[in-house]
């Protein structure tokens, strides 16, 4: 009995190790990269796994409008490439839906503020991004980020509370 327990820890740790390492590897990928199917394969199964827990799973959904914004700023700021934008709008609507099917009125409010945050907070990085793109010499025309943002302000359902600010 013991060896064949042996034998099912052995064949786990050679199965996952290497799925282990490339999701770590996967981390810092962007849009483009080879590893990045890989880092959006692992936020599914995440998704997936918190459907149980939805405030876990809202949670969760702003962390990655976090990562879609890094991914944006770094596509702008090496390859001026606005594709990033269009996910993290993407991200921010999908974020906004996850939130608003909570059942827990305070709970929702809470992370209704906190992605209104995130939102300014991406609305002022965005206008820092357009000044570096702005100083660099560059073949390509950069992306408006104050355009982009404010489609992300269009799109969010809570933009009326971001524009009394």
């Amino acid at each position: 009995m013991s060896r064949i327990f042996n034998s099912a820890l052995w064949i786990v740790f050679v199965v996952l190790t290497p799925l282990t390492f490339t999701g770590i590897l996967s981390q810092n990928a962007i849009p483009g990269d080879i590893l990045y199917p890989v880092k959006k394969s692992f936020e599914n199964v995440a998704l997936t796994a918190f459907a149980f827990f939805p405030e876990t799973k809202a949670n969760y959904t702003i962390q990655i409008t976090e990562n879609r914004y890094d991914e944006a700023q770094k596509l702008i700021l090496a390859k001026s490439d606005s594709q990033g934008l269009d996910a993290l709008i993407a991200q921010v609507q999908s974020a906004t839906q996850t939130v608003n099917v909570l059942k827990n009125e305070e709970q929702k409010q809470v992370l209704q503020e906190k992605l209104i945050a995130s939102i300014d907070t991406y609305q002022q990085k965005l206008i820092q991004v357009q000044e570096q793109v702005a100083v660099a010499p560059t073949t390509n025309p950069a992306p408006h980020p104050l355009r982009t943002t404010q489609k992300i302000l269009n799109n969010n359902p809570h933009n009326n509370r971001i524009n009394q600010k």
